[in-house]
């Protein structure tokens, strides 16, 4: 889905709670938006925000 934007990291998790509640392999899939200097000051490190949709926020 976002393959051509550098700025965006898609990644999949596998969640051992979830696989072990469905009694079968379950995996969480996120994107993670990068800034603009990520790829260019690779040991800089940058807060987070966590964005959870569903959770009644």
């Amino acid at each position: 889905m976002f393959a051509d934007q550098p700025q965006v990291l898609q990644v999949t998790l596998h969640s051992s709670v979830l696989s072990q509640f469905w009694g079968k392999p379950t995996y969480i899939h996120a994107a993670v938006v990068l800034p603009d200097s990520y790829h260019k000051e690779p040991r800089r490190q940058y807060p987070a925000i966590y964005w959870i949709p569903g959770c009644g926020w």
